[in-house]
């Protein structure tokens, strides 16, 4: 007689079964790392913003309070920190390749693009060396918002 070789039918299935368990666990884990993925870049985003108007302050102090097209640029923000959580006003303190945006662009690369918006209890600048929170949230997917601290120039 001839011996067998191969698997049975029920094995087959049973394997199959198995690794659709596992795909079952597993495909969650992996959808959810998105959304922190995310909420990382935009904390990374929120840090260079804080990072980057800090340094421009302490080069606008340095200065004696000029400002000039190349940096320090002027943060300033007399009635409401409206003026200041802007994507013109906060592009200074990010790389060429990040996109600052006030609404979701319906179109265009989404990774880099991050939102900005005034927190629901805004503060002024009170003078040189204040600041004023702003927010950061990734354009894509369901992130949490990011405080950043804009420091103020004068």
């Amino acid at each position: 007689m001839k011996a067998n070789k191969g698997f049975t039918l029920i094995e087959l299935v049973v394997v199959i079964v198995i690794l659709g368990i596992l795909a079952a666990v597993a495909i969650p884990k992996f959808v959810s790392l998105s959304d922190n993925a995310r909420d990382a870049a935009a904390q990374a985003v929120a840090g260079a913003i804080s990072s980057g108007s800090a340094i421009n302050y302490a080069k606008y102090a340095a200065s004696g309070g000029q400002t000039t097209a190349s940096g320090p640029w002027a943060v300033t923000g007399t009635a409401s920190a409206t003026n200041i959580c802007t994507a013109a006003a906060l592009g200074n303190f990010v790389t060429a390749d990040t996109t600052l945006v006030a609404t979701v662009p319906s179109s265009g690369n989404l990774n880099s693009t991050f939102l900005v918006q005034v927190p629901s209890s805004p503060v002024a600048c009170a003078g040189g060396g204040s600041t004023v929170v702003c927010q950061i949230k990734a354009a894509m997917g369901s992130g949490n918002w990011q405080n950043t601290t804009v420091t103020c120039t004068n």
